[in-house]
């Protein structure tokens, strides 16, 4: 049987690639109140919330503004891109949750306490000329975080506290590390 190369039966093998759908990272939201008593209250949510806080131009007046996250998306505050509270004439506390999020808080005066709870996740608290009245706590949840304060004055103590980001091959309870994180005998 003679065949030749047009009569043979060619194979080939086709790839076709399918696209799936899109997935953005998206920024996170916080959400800003002013209890009745005066104290300002922001609580973000599970995804990186990226904020900056500035004095507003009246007294006991704060500009909260989202910052890009690395996504290139920016956090909301209330839904927007910037809000203005009045009437804080106490402290200021944060609540920030998982995430990996950033506080900047720049040229501003809190009549009362500062507390800002980093939560899990790669966090950064930066102040910047912040007068704090009473005492301030930092704590910046399990993460590689990073508090500075610069130029910035806290009346009462102030208390910064993190924990190194968990992992889970770490020894925990019942693990075999002894003393100081050593290994046992």
């Amino acid at each position: 049987m003679n065949m030749s190369l047009g009569n043979r039966l060619q194979k080939s093998n086709i790839c076709s690639v399918e696209s799936l759908e899109t997935r953005i990272l998206m920024a996170g939201d916080v959400a800003a109140t002013v209890s009745p008593e005066g104290h300002l209250f922001l609580e973000g949510d599970e995804l990186d919330n990226q904020i900056a806080i500035v004095a507003g131009e009246d007294l006991g007046s704060y500009v909260i503004s989202g910052l890009p996250a690395v996504s290139g998306e920016e956090t909301t505050v209330n839904g927007a891109t910037s809000v203005t509270v009045e009437d804080v004439t106490r402290g200021v506390r944060i609540m920030l949750h998982q995430g990996n999020d950033v506080v900047e808080m720049n040229s501003l005066g809190i009549h009362g306490r500062l507390s800002v709870s980093g939560g899990p996740g790669d966090d950064v608290i930066h102040l910047q000329d912040v007068k704090v009245a009473r005492n301030a706590r930092i704590d910046l949840g399990h993460g590689a975080d990073e508090a500075q304060l610069v130029d910035s004055n806290v009346a009462g103590s102030l208390f910064i506290t993190g924990r190194p980001r968990q992992s889970p091959s770490s020894d925990g309870p019942g693990g075999d590390r002894g003393p100081g994180g050593d290994r046992g005998p």
